[in-house]
């Protein structure tokens, strides 16, 4: 096993073939299986785990230019729901719910907001959610519906946003190289590699 994370009441795991297992509750669809059906032993989720393409011998070399097939880099869960970074191709999938007046996500997805980016540490709070990732450059991404008490890092004001729904960059630490990042129930973490050029300029910005 290379990688396990837990919601308040499901468990996910990742094989070191990039495989992804779970099972406990299956409300609100955070196992990933397509259902809400509990699951009292790890099971795998299919979107996950399905086996390369079989080509018939007579299939010409050219022709078989289909992708491998999906595996997991890494998990996150919010106490609902499930986040796994792509090991190929890096893109960000969920499934589960962060919003208990939005709609469940019973089937692993595309997260909305950050297709394209190529996404690397990823951690989860109760419902909020906090994400290094590279478009052009680094950034630091958050999101997360209300209540939420500072974790996302968007800064104070009147005019600036305690919550959000889709993804949003932190503008502080736009540029910095993240080593790491981590949340709890109401607050985050990141480590940033201050050697870096982008960090630099933005430790600076923060005169720190």
């Amino acid at each position: 096993i290379n990688d396990v994370a837990c919601g308040s009441k499901h468990t996910v795991a990742i094989c070191a073939e990039g495989k992804v297992y779970s099972w406990g509750f299956g409300g609100y669809g955070r196992l990933g299986h397509g259902d809400v059906k509990e699951r009292h032993v790890p099971t795998q989720v299919e979107f996950f785990c399905k086996p390369p393409r079989v080509w018939a011998d007579n299939i010409p070399m050219f022709m078989r230019n289909s992708r491998p097939p999906l595996r997991a880099k890494s998990i996150a869960c919010t106490s609902a729901a499930c986040f796994v970074v792509e090991k190929a191709t890096s893109a960000l999938y969920m499934w589960g719910i962060t919003k208990t007046s939005g709609e469940a996500t019973i089937s692993p997805i595309l997260v909305d907001g950050v297709s394209g980016w190529q996404c690397d540490n990823i951690a989860c709070g109760q419902s909020s959610v906090i994400l290094s990732a590279y478009y052009g450059s680094n950034a630091l991404i958050t999101w997360g519906p209300s209540p939420t008490y500072g974790e996302l890092g968007y800064g104070e004001g009147a005019d600036v946003p305690r919550s959000s729904t889709k993804p949003r960059e932190v503008e502080d630490l736009r540029g910095a190289t993240i080593m790491q990042v981590a949340m709890g129930f109401g607050h985050s973490m990141a480590i940033v590699d201050v050697s870096s050029a982008g960090s630099q300029k933005a430790v600076e910005a923060l005169d720190i």
